[in-house]
């Protein structure tokens, strides 16, 4: 089953998910532009194409996404001040990356589980 397809229904429904949805969006596309993590420049683009409604993902390819954006956010918690190196600009930027790519993962939570469900309901 297509991720966008039901994305876009549950968009359409709820205006608290399609904010998320947007946030991610514009987050992915601001830190795609500043190349951060270019290292992880391949996930975040399919995440901004699918987040902009302009690309369709498998569901194992979003649950994959999920454990790798899981791990990323983890990384940068744990490795914050190092990152950073004192720069106000550089703390608030890797926060914003870090909420950003939380937020991700709880908008595919939330598609997966509405596809989970469906396919339990259509047995």
């Amino acid at each position: 089953m297509c991720v966008l397809e039901v994305m876009k229904e549950i968009a359409s429904q709820r205006d608290d998910f399609n904010s998320d949805r947007n946030f991610v969006a514009a987050s992915m596309r601001f830190f795609l532009d500043l190349d951060a993590l270019p290292e992880c420049r391949a996930e975040m683009t399919v995440i901004q194409e699918l987040f902009s409604l302009e690309d369709c993902i498998s569901f194992e390819l979003a649950e994959h996404l999920m454990g790798e954006f899981s791990n990323i956010a983890d990384f940068l918690e744990e490795n914050l001040k190092t990152l950073t190196k004192g720069s106000i600009d550089g703390d608030l930027q890797c926060r914003l990356l870090i909420r950003a790519v939380r937020c991700a993962i709880d908008v595919l939570d939330t598609v997966l589980n509405v596809i989970n469900n469906l396919e339990e309901n259509n047995k």
